[in-house]
């Protein structure tokens, strides 16, 4: 089974080296001949941990940084797959102090997903604000509602005219 470890990949992450971080863990794991599947999520905002390397366990995520691309040689040397201690070692991410004190609406799945995943988008109640409206908007009619769903039928039947949807809006409303 591959050992999944997280690598940012937001821009903040990649002008800190993070491709560079990802390229040497790859490097040295394929060494070592360790089966590991290196997943490039978004940042948790924690800029100044970047490049912020998280290790999946069965207790969460372990995370481990600023990681530079000299340290990752110094992280397998110091056998962090199975735990072992390491200089850098933060702990569980989801622990961190910073981290922890936050109410995260807007961000919550930051840095836990991939960024182009909608499996996992969803997998983590992504759009569940949008259902919610969605039900909201058709538990109470309306001629509002009315008036929406023929806009909304004329531009899925319009989709294929060339015609900006902007201006099919502005030209039914």
């Amino acid at each position: 089974m591959s050992i999944k470890i997280f690598v940012s990949k937001d821009s903040a992450a990649l002008s800190l080296g993070a491709d560079q971080v990802a390229a040497e863990i790859a490097k040295e794991a394929q060494a070592r001949k360790l089966d590991i599947q290196i997943v490039r999520n978004s940042s948790r905002g924690l800029f100044w941990l970047e490049t912020l390397v998280e290790l999946e366990t069965v207790q969460g995520r372990i995370g481990f940084g600023p990681i530079n691309p000299n340290d990752v040689k110094s992280l397998f040397d110091a056998d962090f797959i199975k735990g072992g201690k390491h200089p850098l070692a933060l702990g569980l991410v989801s622990e961190i102090d910073w981290l922890k004190k936050q109410e995260r609406l807007t961000f919550a799945r930051m840095g836990i997903t991939e960024p182009t995943s909608i499996d996992q988008y969803i997998e983590h109640d992504g759009f569940e604000g949008l259902k919610n409206a969605l039900n909201l908007f058709f538990r109470f009619p309306s001629k509002n509602q009315l008036h929406a769903k023929m806009i909304c039928d004329k531009l899925i039947k319009n989709l294929d005219t060339g015609i900006p949807i902007t201006k099919m809006i502005k030209a039914n409303i």
